[in-house]
């Protein structure tokens, strides 16, 4: 299974924050968040790609 690179940037903390149990529960890895930049980034596997983009749109950030 391949796995792709996500990143994304928020307004504010707390809604990158919030999107991480969903993708989490996509079994995205490597999760990581600049609190200085607001950027979010990880991987998801390849089956996980559009749904880790749509959780991360729904929660106000940008891909």
């Amino acid at each position: 299974m391949t796995e792709k690179g996500i990143a994304a940037s928020f307004r504010s903390p707390e809604k990158a924050l919030s999107c991480i149990p969903k993708l989490q529960a996509l079994r995205a890895s490597d999760l990581h968040i600049d609190q200085d930049e607001l950027q979010l980034t990880g991987m998801v596997s390849d089956s996980a790609y559009e749904q880790a983009l749509r959780v991360i749109r729904e929660a106000g950030g940008s891909c």
